[in-house]
This record gives C-alpha cells, sequence and structure tokens, in this order.
C-alpha cells in the first residue's frame, strides 16, 4: 500500500568536496574561521559545472528544465553561485533566481513567485530549510554541509512531496533526485530508514530521536561580513543510491503506529476525563474492544451508561471502524439502547504517518472523531457532564 503525499522514489548522487590551500583574502585568522563560513569563488564554479551538468542531464530524459533548488553555504557564496550558473546555463538565465534576507526588499515574495512556476533553478541559503513546501519542486542539489541528521531530515522533505502535475519529473520519471555536493547524506539517509522501520514495532518518534525541531521558520541573521577566499577545490564522485520514502504499511502496522501514539498521549495530558478517553481508545485498538461505563446527574436522578468500543477492519473498504454499542439507564429504568460508529481510513492515517505530522497531532485527531461519535450515540451535544466511572478489565 503506497498511497500518499510522498514520491515513491528517491535517488541519492553523492560527490565529495576537498578544499586545498585555503587563503582569506581579507586580514582574518585563518585558524578561527571555518571553510563553510567563508565564500570560495572556486568552488561556486565547480560546483555550478556539477550542477550544469546534472541539468543537462535530467533535460534529455525529461525535454524541459527541471524545477531546482540549491542551498549553498552562505549568502555571498550563494551570490557567486547564482552568477556561475547564469554562465554554464545561459539558456536559462531568466529562469535562475537567488532568494536570501540580503537580496532586495522582500525575499519572501520572491519565494512565493518561485512556487508559482513550473520549471527553474533557486539558489538560497536557510529560506527553504524548514517551512517552504513546493510540491512541484523535482530536484535539490546540497552545496552545504549538513551536520545532524534531523536537519537532513527537513532538508531532505523538500523534495519529497508528491507533484500536483503529471508532467512532473516525478511522475513522469518516477522519482525525485538529491544531489549532495558535500557527501554525508547517504549515511544520514540510511539510517533514516532504519528509524523508520522502528517507528511501528518500538513506537519510535522520528522527529523525537533526531531532534526536529517542527514548524518553526528560522529566524533571519543580522547582517554579517562574511569572508572570501581563495583555494583549490576538488570534487571527487562518491555513491550513488535509490530508497522509497513510501514504504508500505499493513494494517497491523498502522495497529501499533496508533497504540504507541495514544499511550504516548496518555503520559502527557493532564486532563483526567481526557486521559480516560484515550485509555478507552487505547485499549480498544489493542485488543479489538473496551468495554467502560459512564455517568452523569439529570436533575436529582443519575444516568448510568455501559459503553462497548469494537474495531472493525474492513479491509475491501480500507476502513479500520470504530463501534459504540451500549446502553443508558436513569436510576432504575429501563434502558435506552445507544449505536453509532467512526470510521478511520486507512489511507488517510498513512498520509498522516508519511507527512510526519507527530504521534501528539494523530492522537489528538482520532480521539476527536471518537469523541464526536459517542456524543453522536449518546444523544448529546456535549460529554462535559458525564464522568468515566470505571473500565472493564478483559
Amino acid at each position: 500500500m503506497k498511497e500518499g503525499v510522498l514520491t515513491h522514489k528517491l535517488r541519492l548522487r553523492s560527490y565529495s568536496t576537498k578544499i586545498y590551500n585555503l587563503r582569506v583574502m581579507e586580514d582574518r585568522d585563518e585558524h578561527n574561521i571555518s571553510e563553510w563560513s567563508i565564500a570560495i569563488r572556486k568552488r561556486a564554479k565547480r560546483y555550478a559545472e556539477k550542477i550544469a551538468e546534472e541539468i543537462r542531464r535530467i533535460n534529455k530524459d525529461l525535454g524541459r528544465l527541471p524545477k531546482v533548488a540549491v542551498i549553498a553555504a552562505n549568502t555571498k557564496e550563494a551570490g557567486f553561485l547564482w552568477e556561475e550558473l547564469k554562465k554554464k546555463l545561459k539558456e536559462y538565465e531568466k529562469d535562475i533566481i537567488v532568494v536570501h534576507y540580503k537580496v532586495g526588499d522582500n525575499p519572501q515574495r520572491r519565494l512565493n513567485e518561485f512556487k508559482r512556476k513550473e520549471r527553474g533553478i533557486l539558489v538560497a541559503v536557510r529560506m527553504i530549510d524548514i517551512g517552504f513546501d513546493d510540491p512541484n519542486l523535482e530536484v535539490l542539489f546540497i552545496a552545504k554541509p549538513v551536520y545532524k541528521e534531523g536537519s537532513y531530515l527537513q532538508v531532505r522533505g523538500r523534495v519529497l512531496r508528491k507533484p500536483a502535475s503529471n508532467d512532473n519529473m516525478k511522475s513522469k520519471l518516477g522519482y525525485a533526485l538529491i544531489v549532495d555536493l558535500v557527501g554525508k547524506v547517504v549515511d544520514f539517509e540510511k539510517k533514516i530508514r532504519e528509524i523508520e522501520d522502528r517507528m511501528f514495532k518500538e513506537g519510535i518518534d522520528l522527529d523525537k530521536e533526531f531532534e526536529v525541531e517542527r514548524f518553526k521558520a528560522p529566524k533571519p541573521k543580522p547582517p554579517e561580513d562574511i569572508p572570501e577566499a581563495d583555494a583549490e577545490v576538488r570534487l571527487e564522485h562518491g555513491v550513488e543510491w535509490e530508497t522509497s520514502p513510501t514504504r508500505s504499511y499493513n494494517v497491523e502496522d498502522i495497529l501499533t503506529y496508533l497504540v504507541c501514539s495514544l499511550d504516548s498521549a496518555v503520559g502527557r495530558t493532564k486532563d483526567q476525563k481526557r486521559k480516560g478517553y484515550l485509555r478507552v481508545l487505547k485499549k480498544a485498538i489493542e485488543e479489538g474492544e473496551c468495554t467502560f461505563k459512564l455517568s452523569r446527574m439529570i436533575k436529582k436522578s443519575t444516568e448510568s451508561c455501559e459503553v462497548r468500543v469494537s474495531v472493525i477492519k474492513d479491509l475491501d473498504s480500507k476502513i479500520l471502524r470504530l463501534e459504540i454499542t451500549g446502553y443508558c439507564r436513569i436510576d432504575y429504568g429501563g434502558k435506552r439502547y445507544i449505536n453509532s460508529s467512526v470510521d478511520l481510513h486507512i489511507v488517510d492515517l498513512i498520509k498522516r504517518i508519511q507527512e510526519k505530522v507527530g504521534e501528539e497531532f494523530i492522537a489528538r485527531e482520532i480521539l476527536r472523531k471518537f469523541l464526536d461519535g459517542l456524543s453522536k450515540a449518546l444523544h448529546v451535544k456535549s460529554l462535559r457532564k458525564y464522568r468515566i466511572r470505571s473500565i472493564k478489565k478483559r
């Protein structure tokens, strides 16, 4: 089962950058300067040559200029890359833009304009690391070092979104491409795959494992004086690797993930009533059913309810159905039978997991649907007056 929001294949091409005879052109202490915090024009030139070579190769298969993003080491080197790319790809000069906080009055507007285009080459520094969402992006060049798996996880996500157009390279050729010009990401990709395989078996949160800071755009840095340096630069070919970001999930995988998500939510929730409903859901999904008792006061009488939640796997319709049945009675009067159901669509759950929205979001979404179904079964607008009295042991 591979429906979702991610492209089915990712190709990685890795190179290694070697720097020799580094000479800073300004009066700086060279021992305290990182080779990536300075701008090296020869490095930008080598990178532009390799980027142009890769783009022409794709152009032959695709029949047009792909939609490309290049992440540079710093703003000055981004400018060098932009200039060199326009020289190497003269026929696409108008389609090559550079965006960072030092260029123009409104870099975000230029970024949004690029997102609306069907093709082009974007050179940026940090503005596309987090929060940049362009499903039609086809190729990503990483022209700076990525030191942490979490940082790579964010950068990787920029090119993996399933495209809206069938003419997109991810639809037409069947893969997205990441070209690492520095030489680290293949090892990161292998580790990500290992962690993803453990997500369902052990309930590991991928973002927490890699310490990913989600949904926070990087704050612009104050203007900085980036020194320029001269150096000998050599680009060595590394490895090529192909992987599938959309792993196959069976129903048992989904159930295990939901149990882990709900269990984690129980531990984080302080509201006792909410915690009780989360425990009911967890038990029902884990064991197949859960029976619990509710009660509320109606004037001077007590309404008591016994509710059973059963999980039914409708694989033909790709649905996990929560059947809510039982009865209510006021004091010792007659029974009022209740019946309702909640459908959890397996394809939607897979999309949420592949989007990596996080366990907490998924647990909250499922709980909301369950409480809506329970309210419908009890014929009430709100469950505020109800209290869980007990959860029956199996």
